[in-house]
């Protein structure tokens, strides 16, 4: 099978909102080495959790106490792309890209970068689809920043503005009526499962997930002939990656992840 378009890619996922989370795992989707950092973040149940977390690596080192910032800024240097939903405390922008000056941060803040909510992610929406329209806006901002360092050799940080990715998207007015009814879209979201168009399609892919059995998951949102994707990974366990970031990308020995865990800043995999 070729490689698939972002295969040697590392991606570094340290922001924790969910609409960094959905543009992650798009980039994995379709190849790209994702480590999210420091548990599953905020406003993600377990279901959710399965979704936007899929195809990633997961490791337990928590990014914000000054404990970690040298481990952390280790594996920004380490990465192609780094994801952060805001300047959160610890580590900002300007130090990724001052321990590595052809870094990419990908910084999704709540309002653009000029105004004062700099430094909030944005919440509290009413659904989840505005967190992945902001995530495909990222997504498609990611691979132009990525292309142009190919072809540059320089880095760039690129911020995704919730209110300028939704405000695109906005219409006049909303409005019910036979119209709208005439669709005819499913009344309960399991019986997409059976529309024939997405099983024609395969769209739909059955994960096994440890502890909770095989479930089907939505698949890949585009389909290419040459590199197909699919879920290769089910949503990692809290520190399943541990060892392959701490020792092998970072190099730590057992002393060193000892102490790590004594201060807090690792969690140990359970049993």
């Amino acid at each position: 099978m070729n490689r698939l378009p972002l295969s040697g890619h590392r991606i570094l996922e340290l922001g924790r909102g969910l609409a960094a989370a959905y543009a992650t795992r798009q980039l994995a989707d379709v190849g790209a080495e994702v480590i999210q950092l420091g548990g599953r973040g905020e406003l993600e149940p377990e279901g959710l959790n399965a979704q936007v977390h899929r195809n990633k690596y997961g490791c337990s080192l928590d990014p914000r106490p000054a404990a970690s910032r040298e481990l952390v800024l280790r594996l920004t240097a380490l990465s192609n792309l780094v994801v952060i939903d805001d300047d959160q405390p610890g580590i900002g922008r300007d130090e990724i890209v001052g321990r590595n000056d052809d870094s990419i941060v990908l910084v999704m803040p709540g309002d653009h970068d000029l105004g004062l909510a700099v430094h909030e992610a944005a919440r509290d929406w009413s659904s989840l689809q505005p967190a992945s329209i902001v995530g495909m806006f990222a997504v498609a901002a990611a691979g132009m920043a990525l292309q142009r360092r190919r072809m540059t050799g320089e880095g760039a940080q690129v911020t995704v503005s919730a209110a300028g990715a939704l405000l695109s998207l906005s219409a006049a007015r909303r409005e019910a009526g036979p119209e709208q009814a005439a669709t005819a879209l499913p009344p309960d979201p399991a019986a997409l499962l059976e529309d024939e168009d997405l099983k024609a399609r395969a769209f739909f892919e059955p994960v096994a997930r440890p502890g909770a059995g095989v479930s089907m998951m939505d698949g890949i949102s585009w389909a290419m002939s040459r590199t197909p994707a699919h879920v290769r990974l089910p949503a990692p366990a809290p520190g399943e990656h541990d060892d392959y970031v701490l020792r092998t990308l970072l190099g730590l020995g057992d002393s060193e992840v000892a102490v790590l865990v004594a201060e807090g800043v690792v969690t140990p995999r359970p049993a």
